[in-house]
């Protein structure tokens, strides 16, 4: 299958080309120049003209570019809806011009938000698209809803920390989207959306407790770790965030790999190496 991969230079399309390397004939696209093996398509995905001939000879498309919520206070409405909104409809335009039928547009939860954000806009307007070319053009479309993308970027210590709030790790999203392609090619999906997220083993009882005695909770899970978490001063949310994960095990057969209880395994890994956590 030829894959075309939108925003490949980002922490998304970057981790999916190392995913499929060997197993697809890849298309690589993003608007600055990339060092890649494969093919490299430059596109500015705010002009029409440079997005239509993208999708020539693909059979697939992984949508991937976007100005995210960390970008709000630099970017404005103008910009999100540029790249966002009148990017995804160019795509889209390219995939209907070279047929490709096949699609994973990658949404998030701050859709949730749409009516006072504007990223979260840009998101619903995008949905809504792709629902769109899916009842008029018969495309098939899986919508994935990742929360926080969380690399370990230069500091271990917020990644873990995130991981208890709003944080997925990079590689279980990355994974979540190689499944959705699976689903979209093998019919399994028609237009649906997806919640990308972590696992957590917390009940109502140990969330509600967890504000007052957060390393006790922690120790019932993963025992012998509260040294750790005293010699990094780990920040704890009041509560951890627990998301329902059951409509993206069911369809998409997701199992998040990476949570607090990993990253607490590799911090000690770290430690007892002496490397570098911040």
């Amino acid at each position: 299958m030829r894959i075309l991969i939108t925003g490949a230079g980002g922490s998304l399309g970057s981790g999916l080309a190392e995913a499929l390397e060997g197993t697809h004939e890849l298309v690589l696209s993003d608007c600055f120049d990339l060092s890649a093996r494969h093919e490299f398509r430059r596109a500015d995905l705010r002009s029409l003209d440079q997005t239509l001939p993208l999708a020539r000879g693909c059979d697939f498309i992984v949508h991937t570019p976007a100005w995210h919520g960390l970008h709000g206070s630099i970017k404005s409405e103008v910009e999100y809806w540029q790249l966002n909104v009148d990017g995804t409809f160019h795509i889209f335009q390219s995939a209907l011009q070279h047929n490709v039928r096949s699609m994973v547009w990658i949404s998030s939860v701050s859709i949730s938000g749409w009516e006072r954000d504007k990223y979260g806009f840009s998101k619903f307007i995008g949905e809504h698209l792709c629902g769109y070319y899916h009842r008029v053009h018969h495309l098939r479309i899986a919508i994935l809803r990742p929360w926080d993308f969380t690399p370990f970027g230069n500091d271990f210590i917020r990644y873990g920390e995130r991981l208890l709030a709003g944080g997925v790790d990079r590689r279980d999203v990355v994974g979540a989207t190689l499944r959705a392609m699976d689903r979209v090619v093998d019919g399994a999906i028609e237009c649906d959306w997806f919640e990308i997220g972590k696992d957590h083993p917390f009940t109502e009882q140990d969330c509600a407790q967890f504000k007052d005695d957060p390393k006790g909770i922690i120790e019932k899970y993963w025992p012998g770790y509260s040294d750790l978490i005293d010699k990094y001063h780990i920040r704890f949310p009041e509560k951890p965030l627990v998301i329902d994960l059951k409509k993206t095990k069911e369809v998409l057969g997701y199992s998040p790999q990476y949570h607090f209880g990993t990253f607490l395994a590799e911090l000690r890994e770290r430690d007892r190496k002496a490397l570098p956590v911040r």
